[in-house]
C-alpha cells in the first residue's frame, strides 16, 4: 500500500490533507531534491545531542499514530500555520500508519551552510524514509531541521515537500 499525505485547498483557502492510496504493498518512491547543499558538520561539543534531538523530531513528528497535533504542532517549525492539515491528518485512519526512519542527520552550526538549506542557523541537514505500516513508501528524503529557543524543530519546508510528494501545495 502507498500512501501519500498532502495537503489540498478546500476552495475557500484553508488547506487539509487528503491521503493518495496505490494499491501495491511493494511500492517505493525515490524521493530527494536536486539539492546538494549538505552542510559540512562542524564539530561542536554538543553535535551527539543535537543529533539526537533532531532525530526524535523527526521521528515524533512523522509518528503517524503516537503523537498528538499539538505534539507536531510544536515539533513543526511555524507549526500553528499547519495546524489545519495537521488535524485532518490525524483524522485520516491511513495517516497513522505513517512513520519515519532517519538515516542521516549533519550539523551546521554557522549561517552560511544553513542558507543554502533555506533555514537559519544552527541547522541540520537530514536524509530520512517514510514508511506506511512499516514499508517504505519514500525513501532518500532530504529535509533540514532548524533550533528555535533551543528546541530543534522540522524545518516547515520539509513538511511541506511531503505534502507535494502527494502532488499537493503547502500554504
Amino acid at each position: 500500500m502507498l500512501l501519500l499525505v498532502s495537503g489540498c485547498s478546500s476552495g475557500d483557502g484553508a488547506a487539509s490533507p487528503t491521503a493518495t492510496v496505490a494499491p501495491t504493498a511493494t511500492a517505493v518512491a525515490t524521493t530527494a531534491p536536486t539539492s546538494s547543499a549538505m552542510p559540512t558538520p562542524t564539530s561542536a561539543p554538543d553535535d551527539a545531542v543535537a543529533i539526537d534531538q533532531v532525530t526524535q523530531s523527526y521521528l515524533g513528528f512523522f509518528d503517524g499514530s503516537g503523537t498528538t497535533v499539538d505534539q507536531k504542532v510544536a515539533l513543526l517549525e511555524d507549526g500553528e500555520t499547519y495546524r489545519t492539515m495537521l488535524e485532518d491528518a490525524a483524522a485520516n485512519p491511513q495517516a497513522r500508519l505513517l512513520s519515519a526512519d532517519v538515516l542521516e542527520v549533519a550539523i551546521a552550526w554557522d549561517s552560511g551552510a544553513c542558507g543554502a538549506l533555506g533555514v537559519s542557523a544552527p541547522c541540520a541537514h537530514v536524509v530520512y524514509n517514510l514508511l506506511v505500516a512499516g514499508m517504505p513508501m519514500a525513501v532518500k528524503i532530504e529535509g533540514a531541521a532548524l533550533q528555535v529557543d533551543g528546541t530543534w524543530l522540522v524545518a516547515s519546508a520539509a513538511w511541506c515537500h511531503v505534502v507535494e510528494i502527494g502532488g499537493e501545495t503547502c500554504p
